[in-house]
């Protein structure tokens, strides 16, 4: 079923100008159905269809969300009396017009301005249970172009564990690259981080592709990803002190691909109260309220045991597990599965 594959015995036969250097046999190459989808032309659809089904779009920009006191309302860590709901949104129009929009729920999906928008609601600025910060920012992504005759029409997408990715853009010899945004980088100097960036990745595919040679890029251009820095996994869900506001960001580059599921789960809390398609529950911003972050874990894990440390995946993977209830690092015990076995 699905795609055939080549694996690393037969791909040098497949794709012989790509070298597998002193790596392993790991890795493989999908044969079929390879190439990437067209985002914008999915936003766009997405967007009619929604319009069709009768959604109506608002062109503004945010300034600031209004309250109503709900003084009957009782919350365990709130003073009685003085919860305070999310009652309208200030946006001001392209011509300078100040508007308010009631709502009875909001969704917040407001990508790299997530977090400001989350603090004109008091999230990250007032005491309590709003005293959590929104933990996303904006991500840089350098992307270049580059021509080149050297490469075969077969040649596949790629992606090296440098982090490094290249395709083909469209039939011509233009190629297109890029690579995953530095978790462990904070740069100042828009300018040091570009410089590094295109030497790292004119490196990488000098390496993986000698054919290639001293290639020179043509053209730069950035995108920027709504990037959750506590853990590198997206926030969706309710807020744990407004009982009308929902989160759905932080999701980075894959924002756009996990759209459509993202829409759905948000919907399924909505309306049901809770996750029906698939529980997406370890994702809520109910994670940020306990416990350190899993870089924090891993900081002091290799402060400790140095090059022994797990990885930061692992980690991240049982912070995850830990939050979820599971109270061990073994695996759990398998029910009814004899410890031997024997064969005639």
């Amino acid at each position: 079923m699905g795609s055939p594959y080549a694996y690393p015995s037969i791909m040098h036969i497949q794709v012989p100008h790509i070298s597998k250097g002193k790596l392993p046999p790991l890795g493989c190459v999908n044969l079929e159905s390879e190439g990437w989808f067209d985002a914008d032309s999915l936003k766009l659809a997405m967007r009619m269809k929604s319009e069709e089904l009768g959604a109506e779009y608002i062109k503004g920009e945010v300034k600031d969300f209004l309250f109503l006191e709900q003084k009957d309302v009782l919350m365990e860590g709130v003073t009685p009396g003085s919860y305070k709901r999310l009652r309208k949104v200030v946006y001001e129009t392209d011509d300078g017009e100040r508007k308010e929009l009631a709502f009875a729920i909001c969704i917040l999906a407001a990508g790299v301005e997530s977090a400001e928008l989350a603090r004109k609601a008091g999230i990250g600025v007032k005491d309590g249970m709003l005293i959590v910060p929104l933990p996303v920012v904006s991500r840089k992504c350098h992307l270049y172009s580059f021509e080149s005759d050297k490469l075969k029409l077969n040649t596949p997408t790629l992606m090296d564990i440098s982090g490094t990715w290249l395709r083909r853009d469209g039939f011509t010899n233009n190629f297109i690259c890029g690579q995953g945004p530095l978790s462990t980088f904070s740069w100042r100097d828009g300018d040091e981080e570009e410089t590094y960036t295109k030497e790292a990745i004119h490196q990488s595919l000098m390496h993986r592709i000698p054919a290639l040679g001293n290639f020179k890029f043509h053209d730069h251009w950035t995108e920027e990803y709504d990037y959750t820095y506590y853990d590198e996994s997206g926030i969706i869900g309710p807020h744990c002190y407004y009982n009308n506001l929902y989160f759905a960001t932080g999701f980075g580059n894959y924002g756009m691909q996990h759209a459509p599921g993202i829409g759905r789960a948000v919907t399924e809390l909505i309306v049901d109260g809770t996750f029906k398609t698939v529980d997406l529950t370890r994702f809520g911003f109910d994670r940020l309220m306990t416990g350190n972050t899993p870089m924090q874990i891993k900081n002091e894990l290799d402060s400790v045991y140095r090059d022994s440390a797990q990885s930061y995946t692992t980690v991240k993977f049982w912070a995850a597990e830990f939050k979820r209830g599971c109270k061990s690092l073994g695996d759990d015990e398998r029910s009814e599965r004899p410890k031997t076995a024997t064969t005639d």
